[in-house]
């Protein structure tokens, strides 16, 4: 997975993205949580340098 930063915006990060992968990691099927945290780990580096500058 590849993400850019000029592919998201600040405001989706910190508002719709994160929401909707904190919904997914309490997520009841073990795979759903295993393959979010998975991603999280793919974008932490981009998310960091999203909030951090908000």
């Amino acid at each position: 997975m590849y993400l850019s930063q000029g592919e998201l915006s600040q405001r989706t990060v910190s508002g719709s993205l994160l929401k909707y992968l904190s919904k997914l990691q309490v997520d009841e099927e073990p795979a759903i949580i295993t393959n979010t945290t998975i991603l999280l780990g793919n974008i932490a580096s981009y998310i960091n340098e999203v909030v951090g500058n908000s």
